[in-house]
């Protein structure tokens, strides 16, 4: 018959089969390993979401994801900024977190101008290891 030590190892050796663990072991102790890459990337920085849930600026101008969103922030004429995001809206924050999905991203966007905006998303992207620029 096995001895309990025996029994646990084997049980703890097999739940670490899984992809992406590794088991070490040292002077008799187990330990686990995971991969580092646990932080989640985000989708739709480069990745255009699906037609119907493009975002439609007030001057005409589409946007399908997160680059779109940066790269029109630039230009945005504060009028039309001011149209999507004041003080009883957030229409870009709505979009980020309905439909990019990304909530954490969408709470930081509330009460920015645009030029913060814009900091605010590059600064999520950059700590999620989406924006190398």
């Amino acid at each position: 018959m096995p001895k309990k030590q025996d029994i646990k190892k084997r049980s703890i050796t097999e739940l670490v089969k899984s992809p992406g663990r590794q088991l070490e072991t040292r002077d008799e102790t187990l330990r686990i390993s995971r991969p580092f890459s646990s932080v989640k990337k985000v989708r739709y920085v480069f990745e255009a979401v699906p037609g119907q849930y493009s975002f439609y600026l007030h001057d005409g101008r589409t946007l399908k994801n997160l680059n779109d969103l940066i790269k029109s922030l630039d230009t945005m004429p504060d009028d039309i900024y001011n149209f999507h995001a004041n003080s009883s809206k957030n229409d870009f924050s709505n979009w980020v977190r309905d439909i990019i999905g990304e909530p954490e991203l969408s709470l930081g966007l509330l009460s920015k101008d645009r030029a913060h905006a814009k900091a605010e998303i590059i600064n999520f992207l950059r700590k999620r290891g989406s924006f190398k620029g």
